[in-house]
Protein backbone atom coordinates (compact mmCIF):
# COMPACT_ATOMS: atom_id res chain seq x y z
CA UNK A 1 0.00 0.00 0.00
CA UNK A 2 3.16 2.48 0.89
CA UNK A 3 3.87 2.32 -2.95
CA UNK A 4 0.08 3.60 -3.76
CA UNK A 5 0.47 6.15 -1.41
CA UNK A 6 3.64 7.42 -3.08
CA UNK A 7 3.61 9.35 -6.51
CA UNK A 8 0.62 11.35 -5.69
CA UNK A 9 -1.83 8.64 -4.94
CA UNK A 10 -4.24 11.29 -3.17
CA UNK A 11 -5.20 12.19 -6.94
CA UNK A 12 -5.97 8.30 -8.35
CA UNK A 13 -9.58 7.92 -9.38
CA UNK A 14 -10.87 11.42 -8.35
CA UNK A 15 -14.41 11.16 -9.60
CA UNK A 16 -17.72 13.64 -8.77
CA UNK A 17 -20.62 11.00 -10.27
CA UNK A 18 -23.12 11.11 -8.37
CA UNK A 19 -23.44 7.94 -5.58
CA UNK A 20 -26.21 5.31 -6.03
CA UNK A 21 -28.53 6.10 -3.23
CA UNK A 22 -30.48 2.94 -1.61
CA UNK A 23 -33.66 2.82 -4.49
CA UNK A 24 -36.12 0.91 -4.17
CA UNK A 25 -37.18 -2.04 -6.45
CA UNK A 26 -40.01 0.14 -7.67
CA UNK A 27 -37.51 2.54 -9.30
CA UNK A 28 -35.69 0.04 -10.86
CA UNK A 29 -39.00 -1.48 -11.91
CA UNK A 30 -40.29 1.31 -13.14
CA UNK A 31 -37.08 2.14 -15.16
CA UNK A 32 -36.65 -1.39 -16.17
CA UNK A 33 -40.22 -0.95 -18.09
CA UNK A 34 -39.32 2.48 -19.81
CA UNK A 35 -36.14 1.23 -21.29
CA UNK A 36 -34.79 -2.58 -22.42
CA UNK A 37 -31.53 -0.84 -22.61
CA UNK A 38 -31.43 0.02 -18.69
CA UNK A 39 -29.38 -2.63 -17.24
CA UNK A 40 -27.08 -2.13 -19.50
CA UNK A 41 -25.91 1.23 -18.87
CA UNK A 42 -28.03 2.48 -16.18
CA UNK A 43 -28.14 6.11 -14.93
CA UNK A 44 -30.12 8.46 -12.19
CA UNK A 45 -31.52 11.61 -13.72
CA UNK A 46 -29.24 11.23 -16.69
CA UNK A 47 -25.92 10.24 -15.41
CA UNK A 48 -24.24 7.14 -13.97
CA UNK A 49 -23.85 6.85 -10.71
CA UNK A 50 -21.44 5.63 -8.69
CA UNK A 51 -22.20 2.23 -6.87
CA UNK A 52 -20.33 0.13 -4.10
CA UNK A 53 -18.90 0.95 -0.36
CA UNK A 54 -18.48 4.57 -0.74
CA UNK A 55 -21.74 4.86 -2.06
CA UNK A 56 -23.20 2.99 1.45
CA UNK A 57 -20.93 4.43 3.63
CA UNK A 58 -19.99 8.37 2.36
CA UNK A 59 -22.04 9.33 5.46
CA UNK A 60 -19.35 7.72 7.53
CA UNK A 61 -17.64 10.05 10.10
CA UNK A 62 -14.31 8.35 9.03
CA UNK A 63 -15.08 8.19 5.10
CA UNK A 64 -16.86 11.44 4.87
CA UNK A 65 -13.27 12.83 6.42
CA UNK A 66 -11.53 11.27 3.77
CA UNK A 67 -13.64 12.59 1.48
CA UNK A 68 -13.82 15.98 2.37
CA UNK A 69 -10.09 16.18 2.43
CA UNK A 70 -9.04 14.76 -0.87
CA UNK A 71 -11.56 14.07 -2.22
CA UNK A 72 -13.48 10.38 -4.18
CA UNK A 73 -10.12 9.00 -4.72
CA UNK A 74 -8.72 5.76 -3.95
CA UNK A 75 -7.75 5.97 -0.46
CA UNK A 76 -11.08 6.52 0.43
CA UNK A 77 -12.56 3.90 -2.00
CA UNK A 78 -10.83 1.50 0.01
CA UNK A 79 -11.44 2.69 3.37
CA UNK A 80 -15.08 2.88 2.62
CA UNK A 81 -14.56 -1.01 2.06
CA UNK A 82 -13.05 -1.77 5.02
CA UNK A 83 -16.15 -0.04 6.98
CA UNK A 84 -18.62 -1.89 4.64
CA UNK A 85 -17.32 -4.97 5.66
CA UNK A 86 -17.63 -3.96 9.34
CA UNK A 87 -21.45 -3.30 8.62
CA UNK A 88 -22.02 -6.19 6.49
CA UNK A 89 -20.53 -8.57 9.59
CA UNK A 90 -22.52 -6.79 12.07
CA UNK A 91 -25.78 -6.75 9.69
CA UNK A 92 -25.04 -10.80 8.85
CA UNK A 93 -25.20 -11.07 12.69
CA UNK A 94 -28.41 -9.34 13.18
CA UNK A 95 -29.79 -11.56 10.28
CA UNK A 96 -28.44 -14.40 11.91
CA UNK A 97 -30.28 -14.27 14.80
CA UNK A 98 -33.22 -12.69 13.49
CA UNK A 99 -33.99 -15.57 11.09
CA UNK A 100 -33.96 -18.49 13.78
CA UNK A 101 -37.51 -17.09 15.08
CA UNK A 102 -38.27 -15.25 11.49
CA UNK A 103 -41.35 -17.57 9.48
CA UNK A 104 -39.72 -18.20 5.82
CA UNK A 105 -41.42 -17.44 2.61
CA UNK A 106 -42.02 -19.33 -0.54
CA UNK A 107 -41.70 -17.02 -3.41
CA UNK A 108 -42.22 -19.98 -6.11
CA UNK A 109 -45.51 -19.76 -8.54
CA UNK A 110 -46.57 -21.27 -11.70
CA UNK A 111 -48.91 -18.68 -12.26
CA UNK A 112 -48.03 -15.35 -14.39
CA UNK A 113 -47.13 -12.11 -13.10
CA UNK A 114 -43.83 -9.74 -12.57
CA UNK A 115 -41.56 -9.21 -9.98
CA UNK A 116 -38.65 -6.90 -9.10
CA UNK A 117 -36.25 -7.28 -6.27
CA UNK A 118 -33.05 -5.15 -4.84
CA UNK A 119 -30.42 -6.59 -3.00
CA UNK A 120 -26.82 -4.69 -1.42
CA UNK A 121 -24.15 -6.59 -1.95
CA UNK A 122 -20.22 -6.20 -1.55
CA UNK A 123 -20.50 -4.51 -5.31
CA UNK A 124 -23.58 -2.19 -4.56
CA UNK A 125 -26.78 -2.49 -4.80
CA UNK A 126 -27.85 -5.31 -7.72
CA UNK A 127 -32.01 -5.63 -9.23
CA UNK A 128 -33.60 -8.17 -10.62
CA UNK A 129 -36.59 -8.15 -12.76
CA UNK A 130 -38.24 -11.28 -13.87
CA UNK A 131 -41.36 -12.00 -15.81
CA UNK A 132 -43.38 -15.24 -15.72
CA UNK A 133 -46.35 -16.31 -18.11
CA UNK A 134 -48.17 -19.16 -17.51
CA UNK A 135 -45.60 -20.77 -14.87
CA UNK A 136 -42.37 -19.79 -17.65
CA UNK A 137 -40.09 -16.92 -17.27
CA UNK A 138 -40.23 -14.80 -20.27
CA UNK A 139 -38.17 -12.16 -19.55
CA UNK A 140 -35.15 -11.46 -16.78
CA UNK A 141 -33.47 -8.33 -16.66
CA UNK A 142 -30.62 -7.11 -14.73
CA UNK A 143 -28.57 -3.79 -13.34
CA UNK A 144 -25.45 -4.93 -11.26
CA UNK A 145 -23.15 -2.75 -9.61
CA UNK A 146 -20.58 -2.63 -12.23
CA UNK A 147 -22.43 -1.39 -14.87
CA UNK A 148 -22.90 1.99 -12.71
CA UNK A 149 -19.52 2.20 -11.62
CA UNK A 150 -17.92 1.31 -15.14
CA UNK A 151 -20.17 2.81 -17.18
CA UNK A 152 -18.89 4.24 -20.55
CA UNK A 153 -19.68 7.94 -19.33
CA UNK A 154 -18.65 6.94 -15.59
CA UNK A 155 -16.41 7.02 -13.03
CA UNK A 156 -13.76 4.99 -14.40
CA UNK A 157 -13.76 7.66 -17.69
CA UNK A 158 -14.05 10.63 -14.81
CA UNK A 159 -11.11 8.98 -12.74
CA UNK A 160 -9.44 8.47 -16.07
CA UNK A 161 -9.45 11.84 -17.89
CA UNK A 162 -6.37 13.99 -17.31
CA UNK A 163 -4.26 11.17 -15.65
CA UNK A 164 -0.54 11.30 -16.76
CA UNK A 165 0.32 8.46 -19.84
CA UNK A 166 3.08 7.35 -18.24
CA UNK A 167 1.25 6.33 -15.59
CA UNK A 168 -1.98 5.56 -17.16
CA UNK A 169 -1.76 1.55 -16.54
CA UNK A 170 -0.93 1.87 -12.58
CA UNK A 171 -3.43 4.15 -11.95
CA UNK A 172 -6.57 2.17 -13.85
CA UNK A 173 -5.47 -1.37 -12.10
CA UNK A 174 -5.77 0.53 -8.49
CA UNK A 175 -9.13 2.30 -10.00
CA UNK A 176 -10.71 -0.87 -11.20
CA UNK A 177 -9.31 -2.82 -7.73
CA UNK A 178 -11.19 -0.15 -5.44
CA UNK A 179 -14.34 -0.11 -7.59
CA UNK A 180 -14.38 -4.07 -7.71
CA UNK A 181 -15.78 -5.69 -10.93
CA UNK A 182 -17.95 -8.67 -10.78
CA UNK A 183 -16.19 -9.92 -13.82
CA UNK A 184 -12.53 -10.97 -14.85
CA UNK A 185 -10.84 -7.54 -15.57
CA UNK A 186 -7.47 -6.93 -17.40
CA UNK A 187 -6.05 -3.94 -17.45
CA UNK A 188 -4.40 -2.88 -20.95
CA UNK A 189 -2.78 -0.01 -22.79
CA UNK A 190 -2.88 0.17 -26.46
CA UNK A 191 -0.80 3.57 -28.25
CA UNK A 192 -2.45 5.01 -30.66
CA UNK A 193 0.13 5.13 -33.91
CA UNK A 194 -2.37 6.60 -36.15
CA UNK A 195 -2.14 9.72 -33.64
Amino acid sequence: MHAVLDAGAAEIGRSDAPLLPALPAAWFEARFDADDRFGDRPTIDGRPAEAGAIARTADHPAIAAWIARSGRTLLPRLLARLADMRAMVDAVERGAQASRTSPQANAMSASTGKGTGVADTARGRLAHSVTVVSGRVVSWRTVAPTEWSFHPRGVVREALLGAPADDLRRRARWIAAALDPCVPCVVGVSEDRDA
